[in-house]
């Protein structure tokens, strides 16, 4: 009895399929991005005290956690937005 390693199926995926594919995957960070980002943010509103400062945005400086994480899924949720748009305008033309 002879033992073999078990052969890979590979399926090929037309182009145009693995272009969807990817582009709803970028779409699929970037709404994820935004989504984190909005939780954080409320949770900074409701439960951190961020409603009761009077002026908010012309001197605050990202420095907890909670900062860090929302500015990183900004980033995140723009980097793959803009991804995600220039593969759509690519697939229209």
């Amino acid at each position: 009895m002879s033992v073999h390693a078990p052969s890979r199926v590979h399926i090929a995926m037309p182009a145009a399929v693995q272009r969807h594919v990817a582009t709803n995957v970028t779409r699929g960070l970037a709404v994820a991005g935004v989504l984190l980002c909005a939780d954080v943010r409320l949770d900074l509103w409701y439960s951190q005290g961020f409603r009761d400062i009077p002026t908010i945005g012309l001197h605050e400086v990202a420095s907890g956690q909670p900062q860090v994480l929302a500015e990183v899924a900004e980033y995140v949720a723009v980097v793959f937005g803009g991804l995600a748009s220039w593969m759509l305008w690519r697939q229209s033309r």
